[in-house]
């Protein structure tokens, strides 16, 4: 998966797994770049660490970079997909983005 915002606003600092997520330092991985994060989740076993409930994929942190004022839009970009145990693509998944509203006051130095 692919989520973009605006790196001129925020600096992407870490991605973790989420709750969801079975054996994270085998099944899940992530790399930060200029505006994007991408992850994907595999079951290496094929079946014995699937994600089976709701809940929490990824986390992610952000340092704020940018102006006093502004919502940055976190939002996910074109591909990625989820597939069941048999890899067949699951078609009926939602994709919610968000974003981080920037609100300070006073001098950030």
């Amino acid at each position: 998966f692919y989520i973009g915002y605006d790196n001129t606003l925020l600096e992407a600092i870490s991605v973790s797994a989420g709750d969801i997520v079975e054996n994270a330092s085998v099944n899940f991985s992530t790399r930060i770049n200029s505006g994007t994060i991408s992850f994907l989740f595999l079951d290496e076993t094929i079946g014995e660490e699937l994600i089976t409930k709701d809940g929490i994929l990824a986390n992610i942190t952000f340092r704020i970079i940018g102006t006093s004022q502004a919502t940055v839009p976190v939002a996910f970009k074109e591909g990625g997909a989820f597939g069941d145990n048999n890899m067949s693509k699951i078609t009926n998944v939602k994709f919610l983005d968000g974003s981080v509203n920037i609100n300070l006051e006073g001098d950030l130095n």
